[in-house]
């Protein structure tokens, strides 16, 4: 099995890398925060102490890191992954980035013949645990192809989108309709209950009709209901991906009136102090204003 790099060892990187392990993989793993590193290298990785020294050790190397400014920073900043990969070379970014700044990425690590392909993924911590998440991949068929039995690893459904970008691209989509989704629900569930539905039956009933969907199945049947906000996936998260949706938004012309909406009320449940709960916690705001809680019966 070959050496792979890893940069981004935090919450959903440090169980990706527990896959790669347990597959039998070589690791080499690098993060701002030593702490981050201190279980996989228990568990038979071993570190580094530069982006640029990983790239020295590895032909393939995978990011996951918190936001497009990082990525480009850790690749391309001063002793950054660039300065130490071969020609031949390739980068995973698996990180949710903005696709403007992924080309970017690309294009300058094209000049000193390195490969990259996007591959962010969908499915949240449980998902990294078990090895379930939704890959998306954005890159040469070939590469793709290359990387797929690596990726198969962490992911149990690995899709091919389109070049370099449109992996970020599908990703800050989905994760936008999972939002708005989701925001739908907290507002239906609430006005419900004020109603003088019982939130249980909410969650029945429409699961049954034409308002059926995941969000409410999965966030108003299993989170909403049991009141626990515990995270599968932060409002902090949340958050940054509705900055990617409505930034590319912009930059491409394209109005995003409910995106915009949620990115705001994600802004508000930051600004409560709620930003390391699931994003589902939406609820709570239109609780305050409506002047009740969804409590089950």
């Amino acid at each position: 099995m070959e050496t792979i790099g890893f940069i981004g060892t935090g919450i959903m990187g440090n169980p990706m890398c527990k896959r790669l392990l347990a597959a039998g993989h070589q690791l080499l793993i690098f993060d701002a925060r030593p702490e981050a590193m201190a279980p996989l290298l228990a568990m038979g990785a071993e570190a580094v102490t530069s982006a640029a020294e990983l790239g020295e050790g590895c032909h393939k190397v995978i990011t996951m890191l918190p936001n497009s400014t990082v990525v480009e920073g850790v690749v391309l900043g001063k002793g950054g992954l660039a300065e130490g990969l071969s020609p031949g070379s390739i980068l995973i970014d698996m990180s949710s980035s903005l696709p403007t700044s992924t080309q970017k990425i690309a294009a300058a690590l094209a000049e000193n013949g390195v490969e990259m392909i996007d591959a962010p993924v969908s499915g949240g911590v449980t998902g990294a645990n078990e090895g379930t998440l939704a890959i998306m991949v954005g890159g040469k068929e070939e590469l793709y192809r290359e990387c797929l039995p690596l990726l198969q690893t962490m992911g149990r459904n690995v899709f091919h989108i389109g070049p370099v970008s449109t992996g970020h691209a599908m990703k800050t989509i989905n994760n936008m309709m999972s939002a708005i989704n989701t925001l739908g629900v907290c507002e239906a569930m609430v006005l419900g209950t004020k109603a003088g539905l019982a939130p249980a039956k909410i969650v029945e009933v429409c699961s049954a009709g034409s308002g059926g969907s995941y969000a409410l199945e999965k966030k108003g049947g299993h989170i909403i209901l049991a009141n626990n906000f515990k995270p599968g996936f932060t409002a902090d998260l949340m958050y940054k991906d509705l900055d990617i949706a409505t930034t590319l938004g912009r930059q491409l012309g394209v109005p995003l009136m409910e995106a915009n909406l949620v990115h705001q009320i994600l802004g508000i449940v930051r600004a409560r102090g709620m930003n390391a709960l699931d994003y589902t916690c939406m609820v709570k705001v239109i609780e305050e204003v409506a002047g009740i809680k969804v409590v089950p019966e």
